[in-house]
């Protein structure tokens, strides 16, 4: 069954905002961009099987909770459970598991400048995006 073209215009509409969130927002526009790829029919067992096995608590404790030196994150060699990782990593902090800032700073440090808004959009703009774009082609193929 092929994707609904109007699930596609709500999906890039919600990437921008979570694109373009400022600080107490991108919480709340990544919730709303989860909330549409789960709640659309024909993508939810999708994204629910590109997660399907992966363990975003052992991922946390080695790239997070052990991440002292600003590592590169590692991600899953293959491409689709990368996808599911980096989803999963959405659904982590828009639970509020650790504060997005607080998050890129971990990961990225003083590097992706001073303020939490910076950190946050050096997230978005490393991990979410590029999965986004990932994630819509391989919905386009696969639904």
């Amino acid at each position: 069954m092929a994707i609904n073209p109007s699930f596609l215009n709500s999906y890039e509409r919600l990437t921008e905002a979570v694109e373009n969130a400022v600080d107490a927002d991108t919480k709340g526009c990544l919730q709303d961009w989860l909330d549409e790829i789960d709640n659309e029919p024909t993508v939810a067992p999708i994204i629910q099987k590109l997660q399907e096995g992966l363990d975003i608590n052992g991922w946390w404790i080695a790239n997070v909770e052990a991440n002292h030196t600003r590592q590169e994150l590692q991600w899953p060699d293959d491409p689709y459970e990368a996808i599911g990782m980096k989803v999963l990593l959405m659904r982590e902090l828009a639970r509020g598991r650790e504060d997005i800032g607080h998050f890129g700073f971990h990961i990225y440090g003083r590097t992706v400048g001073s303020r939490p808004r910076d950190a946050a959009a050096a997230v978005i703009e490393r991990i979410l995006t590029p999965m986004a774009k990932r994630l819509r082609r391989y919905l386009e193929r696969n639904g």
